[in-house]
């Protein structure tokens, strides 16, 4: 525990308790690097949904595609 906190620049833990894992800026960097490409993928998605729904001339398959599009963007998939 000591040599993770040292790594992380933390000299003890907060408040002077060992409060389990401590996350450090690279575990930060690397949740947030994570997200960000998950966003990108997710806006990369919509974005080719809405060039389906735009070129779509029946209705059925519109309705089957708008439902995808907001499935996806609510985060439920199928």
């Amino acid at each position: 525990m000591a040599f993770l906190l040292a790594a992380c620049g933390v000299s003890r833990p907060f408040g002077g308790l060992d409060s389990g894992f401590v996350p450090c800026v690279q575990d930060f960097d690397k949740k947030l690097t994570e997200a960000d490409a998950d966003l990108q993928i997710l806006i990369e998605q919509l974005t080719l949904f809405d060039d389906e729904l735009q070129n779509c001339k029946d209705d059925e398959q519109r309705k089957k595609i708008e439902t995808q599009r907001n499935n996806k963007e609510q985060g439920r998939v199928y």
